[in-house]
Parts: C-alpha cells; structure tokens; sequence
C-alpha cells in the first residue's frame, strides 16, 4: 500500500506521548516491516480538514491512516468513501467507538502494528443527507451534553472527560427538551415524540458501550426514547454508560435501511451530532446505508484470552 498517516497532535492520546517523533518512527517500522510505503503528517486541529482534502485528493497515495478521535476518523472515513481510498484507525481520542467497531486495539503502538498487518475488508458507512457517517447521528442529550461541554476550557483528555461529566449533570438538571417527528420509511408509527434520537451506522452490540458490534452488518439502527422526565434521562444516561442500555425501558431499537426523518420546528440554531460533532438539525434528514462501500483496514479478529496474555 501507499500509505499517508495523518496524526492530529491535539488528540489525547497524542498529547499524553513524551515523544510523538517516537510513535512516528515506530508507526513507519510497522508499516514498512508488512512491506507497504508510508508517509506520515501530523497537524494540529486547525489545519486537518485541509491536509486531509489535500492528501485524500493526491493519487501518489491509495491509503489515509487517521490518528485521533471520532471526528477525526468520520472525517477521513467520508473522504475515503469519496475517494475510493482505503481508511485506517489509530485510536486516539477520547471514546474510539468506531476503532471498538473494527476490534483495534486502544493502546496506539499496538494499534499501529495491528492495522500494518491489517486485511481490506469492504465495511459500511451511512449518510445524513448526504454527509457521511461511520458511528451515529444523535438528537437530544447528547448534541446538549457536547454543546455544554465544547463551552468548558480543558488541556487534555482528562480534562475533557471531567468536562463532559461536568456538562452531564447541568444537563440533567433540567427537564429533557421534546421533538416531535415524523417517520417515513421504517414501518413504524408516523409521528412520534420523542427525547432522544440515534441512527447508527449498523446496530450496536448488547450489554456494551454504544457501538456497533460489525462493521458491515448492512443495516442502520434506529433507537429512540418517548418523552422523558429528569429521572427517567439519568437513569438512561447511566445505562449508556454503564453498557447495559439495551435494558433500558424507554429506549426502543429498530433495524433499517433508510429513513425519512421530519422535524416539527426544529429551530434555527438547534443542534444534532455527527459522529461526536455538532451539526445544525435540518427540518427534513435522509438516512441511508451504504453496504460494503467503505474500504476499512480490519485486523484480525484474536480472543479475550489471547489479547489478555498479549
């Protein structure tokens, strides 16, 4: 493979390295060592989307490896699928969902060697309107719980983690905001009110965090929750956390393929999140997966025993 590695240095795995110039070198090594050509970057937040539309529209490469957090890794993962070049994880943020996805290991040195020795395999990605995702699109708490925490000032990844607990109680401090929406497209009720809506890019596993369990299960998921009262969102918000959510009451799952998704008087200036960024909610959202037509680096799948004497 042509391999261009993009590290984002404000990432926090990034940030905590004593020697980045280290993890570069042993990232070439991996690479260089299962026979491939890489090049590797690292920029700060600010001039991401630039180097990585510049790299994803250079031919001299066949392969982007993203090293950052979710929005990093939607990013690249988008561009690739607009590009028709293959996407890497090295997971470096705060939650990695996608990399817990594609079984990738959280530590990033092991990460780097895993994805060298990585096989292509064809995974899905979703759109929104057209912009694309590879985790989920989020209405309600947790938009609220980003924009509240984004308003918090931190350095590092212990920091955001605190700000965003932080952001958590002054969001369930009040009563959950109510959506009114209408369906078209997944056999269910037409018009529901909700307090929380997710589309997932494939559904999630069971008894876990929220994130898909296969990256090329063809199908999207669909969960949200009725109107709830300040109780009922903490009790859901720590089943989120705590990995049993598929136990919740309130929160009803459905399998898709597409949907039509109409917001009654969304507002102005409300906010939906992409993949763990904030976007603005449009009054109509189109939902589609795309099977197989993400290329995706995938390591070999090893056992819990395996990876604990590893």
């Amino acid at each position: 493979m042509k391999v261009c590695a993009v590290l984002n240095t404000e990432s926090g795995s990034l940030k905590k390295l004593d020697d980045i110039s280290e993890f570069c070198r042993h990232l070439e090594t991996s690479f260089n060592s299962e026979g491939h050509d890489i090049e590797v970057r690292t920029v700060t937040g600010k001039d991401l989307l630039n180097v990585m539309e510049n790299v994803a529209g250079n031919n001299d490469y066949d392969t982007i490896v993203a090293c950052g957090g979710d929005g990093t890794v939607s990013l690249t993962a988008s561009l690739c699928h607009q590009h028709d070049k293959t996407c890497g994880v090295l997971p470096a943020g705060t939650m990695n969902l996608y990399a817990r996805t594609l079984g990738i290991p959280l530590d990033i040195h092991k990460a780097a060697e895993a994805i060298a020795a990585a096989e292509i395999k064809a995974c899905d990605i979703a759109t929104a309107n057209g912009r694309a995702f590879v985790h989920q699109f989020s209405l309600g708490l947790q938009p609220e719980i980003i924009r509240v925490r984004d308003q918090i000032k931190h350095t590092n990844s212990t920091g955001k983690m605190l700000s965003g607990l932080k952001a958590t109680m002054t969001v369930l401090s009040d009563e959950p905001q109510t959506y009114s929406v209408r369906f078209d497209g997944d056999g269910e009720e037409p018009f529901q009110e909700v307090s929380v809506m997710t589309v997932s890019n494939n559904l999630y596993g069971q008894d876990q965090l929220p994130y898909a369990d296969k990256p090329d299960g063809g199908t999207l998921g669909l969960y949200w929750a009725p109107p709830l009262g300040r109780l009922d969102a903490v009790g859901l918000i720590t089943d989120i956390l705590s990995g049993s959510w598929n136990h919740n009451q309130h929160l009803v799952e459905r399998a898709i393929d597409e949907i039509v998704l109409t917001f009654e008087d969304p507002g102005p200036n409300e906010n939906a999140s992409l993949d763990g960024e904030l976007v603005e909610l449009e009054e109509t959202m189109h939902f589609k997966t795309h099977k197989g037509a993400l290329k995706v680096l995938v390591p070999e799948q090893v056992s819990l025993v395996e990876q604990w004497l590893s």
